[in-house]
């Protein structure tokens, strides 16, 4: 049977690289540790904590995000969910023949389209450190999403499937999520 003989300092050298490469991967995780501790901080700042965490944690910038960076990043889940929202009311008032039901999910589409341009703009009075600004505009989105519910709720006709309510509760807990770590830069 052969044997194979590698040379000390080859054997030397894997030795150390192999160390190294540990002490990398110990330290990646260390940092990573403590990035989503700043994560877990935040989010249990808020009432929704697990919402606030699986919005955060679903951008991979997050781990290596500042409280600003986290801020930003929720904000941008709010802009996705109020682009869904607002394609999902539109596709709705489609289905319906009633003007009077029409006109309830128009509505709510243009609220989740005013919206985004609010949050947008939050983004932008974030970056430049407007953080009243950005509150204002957080809050004037939440307001619209509950008139929005309000209308739908006072109009017996318009049924919403369960999925669609879940959406907007989401919508909803970003909203106060958004505002109450604004209110703590």
């Amino acid at each position: 049977m052969a044997s194979f003989k590698f040379p000390k300092h080859t054997l030397l050298n894997f030795l150390l690289l192999l160390f190294a490469l540990s002490q990398s991967f110990y330290q990646l995780s260390r940092l990573v540790a403590a990035d989503n501790k700043l994560i877990e901080i935040v989010c249990h700042e808020t009432d929704m904590p697990e919402v606030c965490v699986q919005c955060l944690t679903s951008d991979p910038g997050a781990e290596t995000a500042d409280r600003l960076g986290l801020t930003n990043i929720v904000v941008n889940c709010l802009d996705n969910h109020a682009s869904s929202l607002e394609s999902n009311m539109s596709n709705m008032s489609s289905v319906y023949k009633d003007r009077s039901t029409k006109k309830v999910l128009l509505g709510c589409s243009k609220r989740y389209l005013a919206s985004k341009k609010d949050l947008l703009a939050a983004i932008v009075s974030l970056k430049s450190g407007q953080f009243d600004d950005a509150e204002t505009l957080v809050t004037t989105t939440l307001d619209r999403h509950m008139s929005c519910l309000k209308r739908i709720k006072m109009h017996k006709e318009v049924k919403i499937s369960s999925k669609l309510a879940y959406k907007m509760k989401i919508f909803e807990d970003l909203c106060q999520i958004a505002d109450r770590i604004i209110e703590r830069l």
